[in-house]
């Protein structure tokens, strides 16, 4: 079914040699107040040791689980013995209850299982980089500066659970190849013991192999310009704009292998994911700051103001759908269909009741225009899938203050610095408590559909929508509201004290 790189359950992958050269330059030119400078090489690094921990640690066998849940009406329940017994605490050790406990039946092997390609190789980069400064005279000066970077050894985790020919096309707008329904999870498993039972034939949730990635790799570039002008009587300035694009296939976030393959929206099933936006693109982003000092008392106190802007694109996120379309157990993820104001009337919707109120098919479709219609990205995608982190957070505006307080002084024929600095990071909330906002959602995702499941007997799948609300003006996004001063949209300040000597 699939290829394994030479892959053995418990082994680990050949260790080989990165070879990784480099060259760099800087070219001084006084005459022309010109300073040129670049590089190229291949850079290496190890990945997290997890990830090949995990063909020892998740072998099938040594490591297992009994799930006993109970659920009345949608309520969880305390957990009870087949005789309807309360279970109770056991502390001993070496005495903790089995299968048997539950009237269930240990299968060995069973879980995650791990494999790592034989001829795995670490991570390994292609990158350039090149820069020019120019000194314009009277204070000022211009920068210009471009990183360009590729993937040459890049990981990559495919899921070898599934039978890859168990998948057909859905019918409907949202055309997409999903694990075919009629099988159903368990049916659609590779059959490594035929003979068993269905739910038994295949006892494992993942089987993961860590790999390199083939075809097409990731990449990034980014370039700065830049301005800086230095004032007489001790004042500064300086602004810079930069753009950075990042491409990727797997983001690689998690120390667990399973949820690095889990964790990927797609909507053509993760086994087949393409090159897409990073979760860290960078974008747009301006820098500036202007300071001026105030020296007097003989130069024996000086002050400093400083304000620093910061404008920064919003981070990249995808519109989802909650309960598994593709059929593969991961109920999130899947990249939700933005249909056509035809189509949206060919999608079947279900009944949905949010709270009080239930919402009929017809009204959810109205819903659910009115909030494609409302959205800058989502409108211009109608008639295709919504992309992995197409969309974007709102454009944000920070200002932070730095006030410098000096004291010098000398003791005999040294001299010493006291310095008191006050710090209010986002600045901007302290002038208005609705400037400096910071946007966020919860794992770069919002989830717009809720899966329905099928039409009986046909891959038409159908829908649940929900008005879609969040804590910024009704949009689908919150306000990063923590306390540390990290993307946050509150104020925060700092006092320092320092001696310099």
């Amino acid at each position: 079914y699939y290829d394994l790189k030479g892959a053995q359950s418990g082994a680990l992958f050949q260790p080989r040699w990165l070879v990784s050269p480099r060259i760099g330059f800087t070219a001084r030119f006084p005459e022309e107040n010109l300073t040129l400078r670049g590089g190229l090489g291949l850079f290496a690094g190890r990945i997290p040791l997890v990830w090949p921990g995990g063909g020892f640690q998740n072998t099938g066998v040594t490591i297992g689980a009994i799930d006993i849940a109970r659920r009345v009406s949608g309520v969880d329940q305390p957990i009870q013995f087949p005789d309807g017994t309360p279970v109770p605490f056991q502390g001993n050790v070496a005495n903790q209850y089995n299968a048997a406990d539950f009237g269930a039946t240990k299968i060995t092997p069973q879980g995650e299982l791990n494999l790592v390609a034989r001829n795995f190789k670490l991570p390994q980069v292609l990158r350039t980089s090149f820069g020019v400064e120019k000194r314009l005279g009277e204070g000022w000066s211009v920068n210009f500066d471009a990183i360009f970077t590729k993937n040459i050894h890049e990981v990559d985790w495919q899921n070898l659970l599934f039978d890859p020919n168990a998948r057909v096309m859905t019918t409907g707008p949202d055309q997409r190849e999903v694990i075919d329904p009629a099988l159903g999870f368990n049916g659609a498993k590779i059959p490594l013991r035929p003979y068993n039972p269905l739910n038994t034939r295949n006892p494992y949730t993942s089987i993961i192999l860590v790999k390199n990635t083939e075809g097409k790799k990731g990449f990034s570039y980014n370039f700065t310009f830049g301005v800086e002008k230095s004032f007489k009587q001790g004042m500064e300035f300086s602004a810079n704009y930069t753009y950075g694009s990042s491409v990727v296939r797997n983001e690689a976030t998690s120390s667990i292998n399973s949820s690095n393959w889990n964790n990927m929206e797609s909507f053509n099933g993760r086994n087949r994911l393409n090159l897409t936006r990073s979760d860290f693109d960078l974008g747009h982003r301006i820098t500036s700051y202007i300071s001026k000092k105030f020296n007097y008392a003989n130069e024996k106190m000086a002050t400093t103001v400083t304000l620093f802007y910061t404008g920064q694109s919003g981070s990249p996120f995808s519109y989802t759908m909650t309960s598994s379309m593709e059929g593969d157990g991961v109920n999130f993820n899947d990249l939700m269909y933005v249909p056509t104001k035809e189509e949206l009337s060919q999608m079947q919707f279900l009944n949905n009741t949010v709270g009080p109120v239930t919402y009929t098919a017809d009204q959810q479709r109205a819903l659910f225009d009115a909030f494609i219609e409302s959205d800058k990205y989502l409108s211009k995608t109608r008639g295709s899938h919504a992309e992995r982190n197409g969309a974007r957070l709102p454009f944000t505006h920070v200002l932070d203050l730095d006030i410098k307080q000096d004291f010098n002084f000398k003791i005999g024929k040294e001299r010493y610095q006291f310095q008191i600095v006050y710090t209010v990071a986002n600045f901007t909330n302290l002038l208005n408590k609705n400037w400096g906002r910071q946007y966020f959602v919860s794992f770069d995702q919002v989830n717009v559909l809720q899966f329905a499941g099928y039409a009986s007997g046909t891959t038409t799948p159908r829908y649940r929508f929900s008005p879609v609300t969040g804590a910024a003006n009704g949009k689908p996004y919150t306000i990063s509201d923590g306390i540390t001063p990290f993307n946050s949209s509150r104020w925060t300040s700092q006092l320092t004290f320092r001696f310099n000597f």
